[in-house]
C-alpha cells in the first residue's frame, strides 16, 4: 500500500538501520520449517531482535541515532543509526543519542563521524570563526579584523 504523498509504495522506502538489522537476525537464526519449530533458535532470533533495538539506544560514538516506534503493521517507522555530519561530532553520552554536537566557535571539523571534541581543530592563529560553532572547515576561520588578534582557537580581540 501507499504511503506517501508522492505515491510511492513502502517496499521501495530506503531501509533503515533498525529493518536491515532485524533482517540479518531473521536470516541468521531462520530454521527450516519442515523440520519443525526450534524454540532455540527462535529464542535466538528474538533476542537478536532486541539486540537491534538495544544498540539504537546506546548508539555509537560519531553517530547519531533516530529512535524507531512500532507503526500499524508492526514494522518499525525511523530506526536509523547515520554519521554526524562535518562540524559535529557525538562522544559516549548515552542520554543524549539523538543529535551530535556542534563543534565550539573558533573550531572546525572537515570529516564525518566525528567521536569527541578533541576531533575538533582549533583555527590558527589570527583568525576567528565569529562566534559560529558547526564550522565545516579551515575556511570558516576568518583573519581577525584590523587591530585585532587571537591565539589558536580563541577569538579576536
Amino acid at each position: 500500500f501507499f504511503i506517501s504523498s508522492a505515491g510511492v509504495p513502502r517496499s521501495l522506502w530506503p531501509r533503515s538501520t533498525l529493518d536491515r538489522c532485524m533482517d540479518q537476525c531473521d536470516d541468521t537464526y531462520r530454521y527450516n520449517v519442515t523440520v519443525g519449530y526450534s524454540d532455540v533458535l527462535e529464542m535466538a532470533r528474538l533476542e537478536c531482535r532486541d539486540g537491534c533495538q538495544m544498540a539504537l539506544l546506546r548508539c555509537q560514538p560519531g553517530y547519531f541515532c533516530l529512535q524507531a516506534s512500532p507503526d500499524k503493521t508492526k514494522s518499525y517507522a525511523g530506526g536509523d543509526m547515520l554519521p554526524c555530519p562535518a562540524g559535529t561530532y557525538r562522544g559516549l553520552a548515552y542520554d543524549q543519542v539523538s543529535e551530535c554536537v556542534s563543534c565550539p566557535p573558533n573550531h572546525w571539523r572537515e570529516d564525518v563521524k566525528g567521536k569527541s571534541l578533541s576531533s575538533c581543530r582549533k583555527c590558527p592563529a589570527n583568525t576567528s570563526t565569529r562566534n559560529r560553532s558547526g564550522s565545516t572547515s579551515i575556511q570558516g576561520c576568518l583573519r581577525c579584523p584590523a587591530g585585532t588578534i587571537s591565539t589558536e582557537g580563541t577569538s579576536c580581540k
